[in-house]
């Protein structure tokens, strides 16, 4: 009798594991292509019992930022901000983004700014990237005087 219940129990973790593993393999083949909402949901599935796997949470972050959720996708990169202590250097430059769109000037230029410092240490960063980096840092400067001045008078 314990011989089957642990052979049942055997096929229930496999199955188990297996089943995280096509969820996975589902959301990082709707990732690639683009179809940010099919992915997002399968991250969401596959997060809920693997909390830990923050390359994953990233992805979940980038489709709610691509779906224009910029709450869910500041909160998102918040959480990896907090919780690891490793993570892409682009993440501070969606954050800034993110917080642009939320109209939350201040945090934005400040995450530009980490995103461009991380750029320049880099050594084989193309410069296109480092330019387009300065010019939405420059963007959003701009715009943060433009808010200042309107507030002046």
């Amino acid at each position: 009798m314990h011989i089957k219940i642990l052979i049942l129990s055997l096929f229930i973790v496999c199955g188990s594991v297996f089943s995280q593993k096509r969820i996975l393999k589902q959301a990082e083949v709707n990732y690639k292509l683009g179809y940010y909402l099919k992915a997002l949901k399968y991250y969401d599935k596959y997060l809920i019992k693997n909390p830990t796997k923050n390359d994953s949470r990233y992805k979940q972050c980038i489709c709610n930022y691509q779906l224009s959720r910029f709450d869910e996708s500041q909160a998102c990169f918040d959480f990896i901000k907090t919780h690891d202590t490793v993570y892409p250097s682009s993440l501070n430059y969606f954050l800034a983004k993110t917080y642009r769109y939320e109209n939350e000037i201040d945090s934005s230029l400040k995450y530009f700014y980490i995103y461009l410092s991380d750029l320049k240490k880099k050594k084989n960063v193309k410069q296109d990237v480092i330019e387009t980096a300065q010019k939405e840092f420059d963007q959003t400067l701009n715009a943060k005087h433009q808010i200042d001045d309107e507030f002046e008078y």
